[in-house]
């Protein structure tokens, strides 16, 4: 049975930093994923829990795969 990670905010962060000290991801951007709606979260209290391995999913993802789908549903104007 796997363990399912839930971390704050700020101890992903560490433990990504941790993982890998050169990493150029923030705090600010984990929270922005999160506020975003990219990935879940749980809120207690002033805290918003997320799913660790999830975020680390997300951050693995093609960022072309995350270009196509910010842009559907979107109304474009088109060229006549």
């Amino acid at each position: 049975m796997n363990e399912i990670r839930i971390r704050t905010i700020n101890q992903a962060y560490r433990q990504i930093k941790e993982m890998d000290p050169q990493s150029c991801i923030s705090e600010t951007m984990i929270r922005s994923i999160v506020r975003e709606g990219k990935i879940g979260n749980i809120k207690r209290g002033n805290r918003k829990l997320i799913n660790f391995d999830a975020l680390l999913e997300y951050l693995s993802q093609d960022s072309e795969q995350e270009s196509i789908a910010e842009k559907t549903g979107i109304i474009r104007r088109i060229g006549i």
